[in-house]
């Protein structure tokens, strides 16, 4: 399950990104300065073509990032560890609701904010949990943390991708750092 979790974790972020992009492309309207990713997804705006691909796409990719964490779990010997794989695991259930929910409807920010909350908090504490057994595992806590200040510190913009891509990237490298070097160790 390790290694399968590993190859889950390279490539989670990967089909999240693919998705997003073709989105992207399909829809000339959008842009990263005036618009939050999520409104690609909007089933409500008539000039959102395919929002379907888009929140799929999340779906997809929250499902693969689940199996991730749940790869984790039996590599977490701390309780830290082990809370830290679950909240990674909860962050990568919002992700797939985000698709389920998407812009527009009731419940779509918080589950948008709890991935934004609980996927970082839970690489976090897994990096914690692994400090002393791997240096590279505090670069992990670095990215996730500078990733954090600068979603938080973005000038204001019209729309929140920019901030959304921001904190996805320092999430995607921090599961990167954690999958080729914790999940990459022998037992």
């Amino acid at each position: 399950m390790v290694k399968i979790a590993r190859v889950f974790g390279l490539i989670g972020p990967l089909v999240a990104y693919t998705f997003i992009g073709v989105s992207i492309h399909l829809n000339p309207w959008f842009s990263l300065e005036g618009h939050a990713l999520s409104e690609l997804g909007d089933p409500r705006k008539e000039y959102c073509r395919y929002p379907w691909f888009y929140n799929i796409g999340l779906e997809i990719s929250g499902v693969i990032m689940a199996l991730f964490a749940l790869g984790l779990l039996p590599r977490s010997r701390s309780g830290i560890g082990r809370l830290g794989s679950t909240l990674v695991l909860f962050g990568s259930i919002s992700l797939s609701l985000i698709g389920i929910f998407p812009s527009g409807t009731q419940l779509h920010v918080p589950v948008t904010t709890s991935f934004y909350l609980l996927t970082p908090i839970g690489l976090l504490l897994m990096a914690l949990s692994q400090i002393r057994r791997d240096l590279l595992a505090s670069l992990s806590i670095i990215v996730t943390i500078l990733s954090s200040i600068l979603f938080a510190s973005v000038p204001k913009w019209h729309g929140a991708a920019i901030p959304e891509l921001i904190g996805a990237i320092g999430i995607s490298i921090s599961i990167w750092i954690l999958c080729l070097r914790y999940l990459g160790r022998d037992q």
